[in-house]
């Protein structure tokens, strides 16, 4: 199961888990969104973990160069991600 946030697939690990089913072995979960809350239950969830701080200095950069009038064109960033392997996936 892939979700957005944490939170949702908190939300689904219990109704997973209530239902019988084992977590990693019978359905894996990951979600995009990776903090610490990922950390924080059992088992820990796998997460595909922005880069929050290269997309903080990508977004500040972009700023101050529209605020100082540049004539460059719109500009895409593209950042990876680092997928954070933790107990919920089989692979772990």
């Amino acid at each position: 199961m892939f979700g957005f946030t944490e939170t949702a697939l908190i939300g689904a690990k219990s109704v997973i888990q209530k239902r019988g089913l084992r977590i990693p072995l019978d359905v894996s979960i990951c979600c995009v969104s990776g903090t610490t809350l990922c950390t924080l239950v059992h088992p820990t969830i796998t997460a595909v973990e922005q880069p929050v701080e290269q997309m903080a200095i990508e977004a500040c950069r972009l700023l101050m160069q529209n605020i100082a009038g540049s004539d460059k064109p719109v500009e895409d960033v593209v950042l990876r991600g680092e997928i954070v392997e933790r107990e919920s996936t089989i692979n772990h």
